[in-house]
């Protein structure tokens, strides 16, 4: 496989600065907001299931909106893959449930053929924690999400419905290091076949606000003969304040069904609908 990093054009670059940009000025706007409003009521500090492959077990507290922003650029086979932004939208409904939808703007750059861009299809789910982790026991959550024909760009949408599950599981080892895995299975909206999902991820607190991970993850189809993929990504996570995170990460694919390498920037926020 060959990589291809070449120098974005002039309007892709417009669009990478301008959103930078916002994103900085929307971070530090949330900041002083939060700084002000922050009580010894509120729950624990947020936690999201950006920028990781491996959702986080925990749920939205209830009554809580979070949002999860990212902003990312891939090289690939067909060429730069722009998204801006990949969101995740979740409401608690209750200590053990939340609400989800997920929602992709995306870019692909074709040159010398025309650039494909547009909204990939809305996705709706829910996230459950099934139980509490003891001792050598993980705590673990069910999610699942169902993508739905016809509300997205016409280049990205799906025939059918397409579903999404997976299993999460959380061990924290020690006060600073923690692991976390996930086993799902994913169709693509267009035939019957599934893809397995896994992933495997490692996390170390950095003191009260940074953190650093690493993790592996990839994908298969139920076929043997299709390529087993295999992937790494690492980041660092920093944490504003109890509702406010912000995150940076790269990551690449180490076997020949893993295509592409990635840089990302984002954030997670969340806030109290209810008084």
């Amino acid at each position: 496989m060959h990589y291809r990093f070449t120098v974005p054009n002039t309007s892709t670059m417009k669009i990478i600065l301008t959103t930078g940009f916002v994103f900085i000025l929307f971070s530090l706007n949330l900041s002083a907001q939060m700084n002000s409003m922050q009580s010894d009521s509120m729950p624990d500090f947020i936690r999201a299931d950006r920028p990781y492959q491996t959702p986080t077990v925990a749920v939205t507290p209830k009554g809580y909106f979070q949002m999860e922003h990212g902003f990312s650029v891939e090289d690939t086979e067909p060429g730069f893959v722009y998204q801006y932004p990949a969101s995740l939208w979740k409401y608690g409904l209750n200590n053990k449930t939340e609400v989800r939808l997920v929602t992709q703007y995306r870019r692909i750059q074709k040159s010398p053929n025309p650039d494909v861009s547009g909204f990939l299809p809305l996705a709706l789910g829910l996230k459950t924690t099934l139980t509490q982790g003891h001792g050598v026991l993980p705590s673990i959550s069910f999610l699942g999400h169902v993508t739905i024909p016809g509300l997205g760009h016409e280049d990205y949408d799906v025939h059918f419905l397409a579903p999404d599950v997976r299993l999460a599981f959380h061990h924290n080892v020690s006060a600073m290091y923690s692991i976390g895995y996930s086993l799902g299975a994913e169709w693509n909206g267009n035939d019957a076949e599934p893809r397995f999902h896994y992933s495997l991820l490692n996390s170390v607190a950095l003191g009260n606000k940074w953190g650093l991970y690493i993790e592996g993850h990839g994908s298969a189809l139920q076929r043997h003969r299709d390529p087993f993929e295999v992937r790494v990504n690492a980041g660092l996570t920093y944490l504003v304040n109890n509702n406010l995170r912000l995150d940076a990460s790269a990551g690449q694919g180490l076997t020949t069904g893993a295509t592409g390498k990635y840089i990302a920037l984002g954030f997670s926020y969340r806030f109290s609908l209810m008084k």
